[in-house]
């Protein structure tokens, strides 16, 4: 009975110390907090552009936004609101008309540390109708 008990003893401290992390030394990578996007992942914008547009975020910690273009095309989306700041959040932004010949497409990073979600934002290109008239 003795031998059972020692051995049950040492699984425990055997699992026990397995399950130990060890701590991160300084200097070492910045973890930063889990940011989640609480809206949609992927928001679509009318050729018009759109004034006022937001993301809604969750952060316990510091996080700062970026906007990454995916064309040569840049500057056609303005942060409305502070685009870092500590805690959950809502972060705002303006869309310009797009006068360009192709839909654009960019993504708005939120990062705290090495943790960051993404939003792709999507802009249509004008959609012209032509009508022709026979003439009578």
């Amino acid at each position: 009975m003795k031998i059972w008990k020692s051995f049950f003893a040492a699984a425990v401290c055997l699992m026990a110390f397995a399950a130990c992390e060890p701590e991160p030394q300084n200097g070492g990578g910045t973890s930063g907090a889990a940011v989640t996007v609480v809206t949609d992942d992927v928001m679509n914008v009318s050729y018009a552009g759109d004034d006022e547009m937001s993301i809604e975020f969750i952060c316990s910690g510091a996080w700062s936004a970026t906007i990454e273009y995916s064309g040569s095309e840049e500057g056609w989306i303005t942060f409305t609101s502070e685009s870092e700041g500590s805690g959950s959040g809502m972060l705002t932004f303006s869309v310009a008309a797009n006068g360009a010949t192709a839909a654009r497409d960019a993504v708005i990073r939120i990062s705290s540390g090495d943790e960051s979600a993404t939003v792709t934002v999507s802009q249509e290109l004008m959609k012209l109708n032509i009508s022709f008239r026979h003439p009578s």
